[in-house]
């Protein structure tokens, strides 16, 4: 008679692959915790980055004043000896944070939902809450 059906190789071979699957998976999650510490530190960076920029930027001229998303200051031009307006501003259609420079458009920090700067005492405080829902808060200094 001949019975269709599992011989025991074809068994020891269904179990062999069944155990390799499941052995490979602690180490995909360990790889895919790995992965979202790369992405979220990636994140981290640009927002230092940003910071850094902000700072030099604004450290070139004089803060005038903040009117709907806009943080405004004047920077000094040499070769005229005259001061021009420039803007740290927020794109919404791009969804990112812009320096509006004497004409130039250079965006600093992206993927951007929504911006807030407030003027205090002698500082501007900025909250942004990023796309993913994120929100970074900051502070800078006015001299």
């Amino acid at each position: 008679m001949n019975y269709k059906g599992f011989t025991l190789i074809e068994c020891l071979v269904a179990l062999a692959l069944f155990s390799l699957c499941l052995g490979l998976l602690p180490p995909m999650m360990v790889q895919s915790g790995k992965m979202n510490q790369l992405v979220f530190g990636r994140h981290e960076q640009e927002w230092h980055v940003f910071l850094l920029q902000l700072e030099n930027k604004l450290s070139e001229g004089e803060f005038v004043r903040i009117k709907s998303n806009k943080l405004i200051f004047n920077k000094p031009r040499s070769v005229e000896n005259k001061v021009y307006e420039c803007r740290i501003e927020y794109n919404a259609n791009n969804q990112e944070i812009v320096i509006r420079d004497d004409g130039g458009y250079e965006p600093i920090l992206t993927s951007v939902a929504r911006v807030n700067f407030t003027e205090q005492a002698y500082s501007v405080t900025f909250e942004i809450t990023f796309i993913n829902g994120e929100k970074r808060y900051g502070k800078w200094a006015i001299s």
